[in-house]
Order: structure tokens, then C-alpha cells, then sequence
């Protein structure tokens, strides 16, 4: 795919988020006993700033989206398939308002 200025591949394969992964994993864990982690928060996040770039107004709708567009799944890092809408809730709410301003 030939990268072009303003897209969100080239944003995403040049935004450092390794300062904001302690927030991220806040609340989950890498290894051990316990529910596996099924999606890297990483590819969380990205799939929330793709809402916010593609204007995109509700989370089930991007979650349609996700779903529905290998291409979006894959650059957001999601193999074959996306979240559901609660787990971006879920995410929402361990990582809190606080979280989200940093």
C-alpha cells in the first residue's frame, strides 16, 4: 500500500506510544494466572484515535467498522477479529477520565 501524506497508516507507523503504555496495561497483566490479555491495549487506543480521525461518532459503530473492514482491523493491529463495544468500555473505565487526558 503506498503511503500517502495524512493517513492514519503513516500516523500509526510513526507515533511513538511507548510513554503511555504504563497507562494502557493499568489493571491488566502480561503473564500468569488470570484472564489472558486478548487484545494488546496499544491496538485499543489506535482503534479510538481511527474513530476520532474518521469522525466516526459512536464506538458500535466502530466496532461495525472493524468488523467489517479487514483493512481497518489490521492497521488499528487486530488480526481477524475486533473488540466488542464493552471491551472499549471496559478499557474506558480501568484506565478512567484521568487516563485519557494525559
Amino acid at each position: 500500500m503506498e503511503k500517502e501524506v495524512g493517513s492514519p497508516r503513516l500516523l500509526f507507523e510513526n507515533l511513538d506510544l511507548t510513554p503511555v503504555h504504563s497507562i494502557l496495561w493499568k489493571g491488566l497483566h502480561r503473564e500468569g494466572a488470570g484472564k489472558p490479555v486478548a487484545y494488546d491495549p496499544v491496538w485499543d487506543l489506535r482503534a479510538l484515535m481511527l474513530r476520532q480521525l474518521l469522525q466516526i461518532p459512536y464506538v458500535k459503530d466502530l466496532v461495525k467498522r472493524l468488523r467489517r473492514d479487514p483493512c481497518l482491523r489490521g492497521l488499528c493491529g487486530y488480526d481477524d477479529r475486533a473488540p466488542c463495544e464493552a471491551h472499549f468500555s471496559q478499557m474506558k473505565r480501568r484506565i478512567g477520565a484521568d487516563g485519557f487526558r494525559m
